[in-house]
């Protein structure tokens, strides 16, 4: 903006409240010149505050992956990946940088088909992706070559734990309590 111009905008910038930052973007994002700039936003999470993030995406805004944006969509990504931070990081990064270069309907819904095929080979190639950082493969090998003994028991329980359906709603819960109580 104008007035910041000839001046250190990053130190004046780092020092702005997060919500200060936002409002300065979307008023900087509303100039007439500014109007047809492809933004890319990276660590918008690091505003911590899932509403402070929603308010730094413009209304109109277009994104590569529009449906990355609806939570409903990220939630089944979610539960597709068990919660876990590293595959939830590389999915995102996979469907965005592999699916959606495909000519596909829905890169979000091709990814989690990809992760229900049987076929392990299918499955194969998201967990051998290396987005800038190991793969889910390799991470999972590194685990396994910390095990005191990498051929042992542990090894042989991660073996079986990986083929058991994590999917709580397909145990009736009456099994789950009398399971418990039993123990």
């Amino acid at each position: 903006m104008h007035k910041y111009q000839g001046r250190g905008t990053r130190d004046i910038w780092s020092r702005m409240p997060a919500e200060e930052r936002v409002e300065t973007f979307k008023k900087w994002l509303l100039q007439p010149e500014n109007i047809e700039t492809l933004v890319m936003l990276d660590d918008l999470d690091g505003l911590a505050d899932p509403e402070l993030i929603l308010s730094a995406i413009p209304l109109g805004a277009k994104t590569q992956d529009g449906e990355l944006y609806n939570r409903d969509v990220l939630r089944e990504i979610a539960k597709a990946v068990h919660g876990h931070p590293l595959a939830a990081s590389h999915a995102i990064k996979y469907i965005i940088r592999v699916i959606s270069q495909e000519p596909v309907d829905s890169p979000a819904e091709t990814f989690l088909s990809i992760l229900e095929d049987p076929n392990h080979e299918t499955r194969a190639s998201f967990l051998e992706y290396k987005p800038r950082a190991p793969s889910i493969m390799d991470t999972f090998y590194v685990s396994r070559n910390r095990l005191p003994n990498p051929k042992g028991l542990a090894w042989t329980l991660m073996q079986f734990l990986s083929i058991l359906e994590a999917n709580a709603s397909i145990v009736p819960t009456t099994e789950i309590s009398s399971t418990k109580d039993n123990v």
